[in-house]
């Protein structure tokens, strides 16, 4: 643009130019080389103002940008100096906490060393004290071993007992009746539990006939989102019912059960039940699923998990609806054969979980691999520091940890709103407690027939068990076979309670 103008000045310069020496030689009648010279002395004094002037406006332009620098630099000059005293300033700041620190050091170590020397002095006593207490406690177990071999040694000593003549008979009886009297150890009992003070077989038989005869019920608990509060799942808690209608919880008889081998046919009729809600729950558009047991006897049993396995081959489609669950201690020490067992459940297409958990160490890749979605965590494990002992990794990072693997963290024992906000922290996406909803009984209908009532008699034979079969027909058939046999039983009677009705069958037997 700048060039364009350049040529218009001098195209009007050379226009100017020509005009002048055209008046000049055509209107003044000047010669001819007069009016050309006076045009060319016009036009190189017109180049000559408009160079001077271009020089003026460059020279202005110039002393305006070396104004503009100067300004610049001056402004440059004034920061670095402000940003040297700063500098300055945060040396001798760092100076000074340096030498702080150092004060401080110096004072923490001479507190800790005058703090250190009489807890030193204090180890070294309390080190002798418990030297003597070790001391004086095995001389003490010394005693007590020499006062139980005195003891052993007077009993074995013949002893003479003065006594009223007997016929001969019974004097020859009577030292056999003392002798299988002092042979028969006393039965263990029961000491927990609504079966507390029975002894252990009259227990085992108790359970066992309550097995026998299909007494095994189901309570559901919800288990519920969070923090939304909707139920996703529950959990089906298995009980037996005595002959005098009274509940006995998996606490109750869980070790007797275990001792007896009664656990796989006890998953196995919870697992028929379990079936049954899921349909009935499915059949209302219900996307509801059901934790239930799975113990490592069952999974080790190899007949039980042989019926087991072809009712879950034969209900895959309910896959998505079941999860089983098994306690911590017996997943850690699962078997080969255990752990093939509950391969061929996850292959199927059911998922696990881990429940009963007693310490906070786990691999999540592990347990990913091996089938486990769920971990259920009591909330008072999650949130008391002090049962996180020993844990690889902090309870709060629990919930992300397991999330990266595909495994929730299931809040159980829920017992107040202050654990429900406080696990909400913890990345928790499930919760189960009371606080929810306790467990309560599975209604007659949802189950397709009513409970039969339950003899009360003590002599009453028990009814064979049912076994639990695959196809839908043995089911209805079985169902069908409980409706008659409900309807030819009298009404139930109630009585004093389970030890009374052990000790009726002792008496009686």
């Amino acid at each position: 643009m700048q060039r364009l103008g350049t040529l218009f000045i001098a195209f009007c310069m050379v226009m100017i130019s020509g005009s002048l020496g055209a008046l000049l030689y055509l209107v003044a009648g000047v010669p001819a080389a007069i009016s050309g010279l006076a045009a060319l002395t016009l036009l190189l004094g017109l180049a000559w103002w408009q160079f001077s002037a271009l020089q003026t406006a460059d020279r202005a332009h110039l002393g305006r940008q070396i104004g503009d620098l100067s300004s610049t630099v001056t402004d440059v000059a004034r920061a670095l100096a402000d940003i040297s005293r700063r500098v300055s300033d945060v040396d001798h700041r760092l100076q000074a906490i340096e030498r702080r620190g150092t004060s401080i050091e110096a004072a923490a170590g001479e507190a800790a060393r005058k703090a250190i020397h009489p807890l030193s002095a204090e180890l070294v006593v309390l080190t002798g004290l418990v030297k003597d207490l070790a001391e004086a406690t095995a001389t003490h177990e010394q005693s007590l071993a020499v006062f139980e071999h005195n003891l052993q040694a007077l009993a074995a000593r013949p002893q003479v007992v003065m006594t009223p003549a007997a016929p001969a008979g019974a004097a020859a009886a009577a030292p056999e009746a003392e002798d299988v009297a002092l042979a028969a150890p006393p039965a263990p009992v029961v000491r927990h539990g609504m079966l507390a003070g029975l002894s252990e077989a009259d227990g085992l038989a108790l359970a066992h006939r309550a097995v026998k005869a299909g007494r095994v019920e189901i309570y559901l608990q919800p288990i519920v989102t969070l923090p939304q509060r909707k139920v996703r799942y529950y959990e089906a808690m298995p009980r037996l019912r005595a002959e005098d209608g009274s509940l006995l919880t998996p606490d109750d008889y869980g070790d007797l059960a275990r001792g007896g081998r009664l656990e796989p046919e006890i998953d196995l009729q919870v697992l028929l039940r379990c079936v049954q809600v899921v349909r009935r729950l499915a059949s209302r558009n219900r996307e509801i699923g059901l934790f239930l047991d799975l113990a490592a006897d069952t999974l080790g049993d190899a007949e039980a998990m042989a019926r087991y396995a072809e009712f879950l081959e034969a209900n895959r489609a309910l896959g998505p609806a079941l999860v089983f669950q098994l306690a911590q201690e017996q997943f850690r020490l699962l078997g080969p054969v255990e752990t093939e067992a509950l391969a061929g459940v996850v292959d199927r297409g059911f998922k696990l979980a881990l429940h009963r958990i007693q310490d906070l160490r786990f691999d999540a890749r592990d347990l990913a691999e091996r089938g486990v979605r769920f971990v259920k965590v009591p909330a008072v494990g999650l949130l008391d520091r002090s049962r996180a002992v020993g844990a690889e990794i902090h309870p709060a990072d629990l919930g992300d940890l397991f999330s990266r693997h595909g495994i929730a963290l299931v809040g159980d024992a829920i017992e107040t709103e202050g654990q429900v906000v406080d696990l909400l922290d913890y990345d928790v996406k499930f919760g189960q407690g009371n606080l929810f909803a306790p467990p309560k009984p599975v209604r007659a209908d949802v189950l397709g027939a009513e409970r039969r009532p339950m003899r009360e008699t003590v002599e009453a034979a028990p009814v064979p068990a049912p076994r639990v079969e695959i196809a839908a027909a043995d089911v209805r058939r079985e169902e069908t076979r409980r409706e008659d046999a409900r309807r030819d039983e009298p009404a139930p009677r109630r009585t004093g309670g389970l030890a009374d009705l052990a000790k009726t069958t002792i008496r009686r037997a």
